[in-house]
């Protein structure tokens, strides 16, 4: 999914503002290293860059916030490393798909940062086919 499409589902339930531009560029910047991680073609390093030292460091929500998001980003940090240490070795299974849905871990934190009622929706925003997952992973 892209930037735009990420902002869209997090605006459509109620994350906006310094909130919603923390987890779009969150997930612009998981999208890059997880293809650095594969060796897929690295597309908008540039964009990256300056989210990375510039724009995730001067977030509203992030600056706020930072003791709570921290933790909870260094954790789906390790379920990424995680997931791809078993699918490395072709098994890839429940856990590991699971594993690899952290970044709406810190989705839902941002919603109990912020009250928003729409948590357990978000969370289940992952829409990645379990079925579908397996067959990469398993079958690359």
């Amino acid at each position: 999914m892209n930037m735009d499409g990420i902002r869209k589902l997090l605006e459509d339930n109620d994350i906006t503002g310094s909130a919603c531009d923390f987890l779009v560029l969150l997930w612009g910047m998981i999208q890059f290293f997880d293809d650095v991680f594969d060796g897929d073609p690295v597309k908008d390093f540039d964009r990256v860059l300056y989210a990375s030292l510039l724009s995730l460091p001067l977030n509203e929500f992030y600056s706020q916030y930072r003791a709570a998001l921290a933790p909870a980003i260094h954790m789906a940090i390790e379920k990424w490393h995680m997931a791809n240490s078993r699918e490395s070795a072709a098994t890839g299974d429940a856990r590991t798909f699971m594993w690899r849905a952290a970044y709406w871990d810190v989705a839902g934190t941002v919603c109990s940062i912020t009250n928003n009622p729409n948590m357990r929706t978000v969370i289940a925003l992952y829409a990645e086919s379990y079925e579908e997952y397996l067959l990469e992973v398993n079958n690359a």
